[in-house]
């Protein structure tokens, strides 16, 4: 796995989409946001307190090296290259795969699919509205996002949202009491609908 810390939404989802964009068998690819990364089990980039881009790599022993000494080479314009050895690979893999960095929370958890790219445009159109924290998965177009508990979330917040994504966004999560959790918004011409 390779990674760049320090970069925001829109320039780590454009990492992410110029590996997938390289021939060197990209098998997965994620932005965190700082304050989603400094929950990550992994102490090395926990303690970084800095946003997390990470791009892992799948193929033969033989060609590894080859590949991901090109894919640095890609990437070198978006910073410095970290590389995490197998071992803490297949940690940092293994937990995003379990949403660690959302658990312990009983803050309200989105699943948003949108276009390519888009997510950080998503997210930024809520976020005018209210706080969100969101990690962006494979190129931008999938995303998580998480807002304070007890933050009844505007429907101007949701409607942006939707314009923007022209996509579905499911509740994943919600506090107790609250109706809404596995509905599904999906975008129509005067704003959300759910389903």
């Amino acid at each position: 796995t390779l990674v760049v810390l320090g970069l925001d939404d829109a320039l780590g989802v454009e990492a992410l989409c110029a590996a997938l964009g390289t021939p060197f068998e990209v098998s997965g690819a994620v932005h965190l946001q700082a304050a989603l990364a400094a929950r990550l089990r992994h102490g090395g980039l926990r303690v970084e307190q800095k946003s997390v881009t990470a791009v892992r790599i799948e193929t033969f022993a033989s060609s590894l090296r080859y590949r991901l000494d090109r894919l640095k080479q890609a990437l070198a314009v978006y910073g410095d290259i970290h590389e995490l050895d197998d071992d803490s690979s297949r940690a940092f893999w293994g937990e995003l795969q379990q949403l660690s960095v959302l658990q312990d929370s009983t803050a309200p958890l989105w699943r948003i699919s949108t276009a390519p790219k888009s997510g950080p445009a998503v997210v930024a159109a809520i976020t005018r509205y209210m706080n969100c924290k969101a990690y962006y998965d494979w190129s931008g177009g999938l995303g998580f996002r998480r807002h304070p508990p007890r933050h009844r979330e505007p429907r101007r917040a949701r409607n942006a949202g939707a314009r923007r994504a022209g996509g579905p966004g499911c509740c994943r999560r919600v506090p107790a009491g609250r109706a809404g959790a596995g509905r599904d918004y999906t975008r129509h011409q005067g704003g959300v609908r759910s389903s």
